[in-house]
This record gives C-alpha cells, structure tokens and sequence, in this order.
C-alpha cells in the first residue's frame, strides 16, 4: 500500500484474523496536508521523471539531503510500514521511528551498502504482524 500526503488513503489491517478498515491522513503522522503537484520532481527539462532522475531523487531523501512534501511522503510510507510490522502501536508512534531512520544515516548508509554490492546491516528482525492491505 501507498499513503498520499494529499489526500486521506484507505487501507484494511488484518490483525489477529480480524479485517478491520482504516483511514489515514497526512494528520496522523504529524504532517500538513499538501497538494498532489508537491509529489512531482522540482526540476523540469529533459531527464526530469525519467527513471534516472527518480532514483537521483530517492537518494537525495534516503541521504536525508532532500526537505519538503518529498520527503515527508517518503517518511509517512515508511511508518506505515513500521506500524504493519508490529515495530510502532500506530501511525505517529511510527513517524518518529521513521524520521529517525533518515536523520540519523541509518537509510543512507543501507543505501550505500546496496550500491556496493555488501550486505546491509539490519539493526531487528521484522515480525510478520499485523498486516495493513490497500482498500
């Protein structure tokens, strides 16, 4: 699943073999909500939107080079991903596991140990609990 900054994302969570639905906003993690445009590449000209230029621009955020609406998309999916694997009660208990992540190198250097080719250093094991599915 996907969290918008622009708008509420619905999703179902299986927990404890219970289907429940769920709506999430920008709100929940602390953020504003933004306007779908603030989603797109800053540059415009030739190569912006190119796969080239996406993987240039997750770098920049996993690197925590990159501020704004970007980065706050990036920091709101992983903390939906924090909270599905059981790593945070909810979705702000989340965001700060995830802002950490970035702030601190953590995603960087995980990054960076991909590029080379080495195993990248896993701080836990993600248990398989809950489970958050897209509406």
């Amino acid at each position: 699943p996907e969290l918008s900054i622009s708008a509420p994302s619905l999703a179902r969570e299986l927990r404890r073999g219970h289907i429940a639905s769920l709506i999430f906003r920008p709100e929940d993690a602390g953020f504003r909500l933004s306007p779908f445009q603030a989603m797109s590449s800053t540059i415009s000209g030739p190569g912006s939107g190119s796969p080239e230029h996406e993987a240039q621009l997750i770098t920049q955020i996993l690197l925590s080079r990159q501020r704004g609406d970007q980065r706050a998309w990036v920091i709101v999916n992983a903390a939906l991903l924090m909270y599905a694997a059981g790593l945070a009660s909810s979705l702000a208990q989340a965001t700060p596991l995830a802002q950490n992540t970035l702030d601190s190198g953590k995603a960087g250097a995980f990054l960076t140990a991909l590029v080379k080719g080495r195993t990248p250093q896993s701080a836990s094991p993600v248990p398989p609990e809950p489970a958050v599915m897209p509406a």
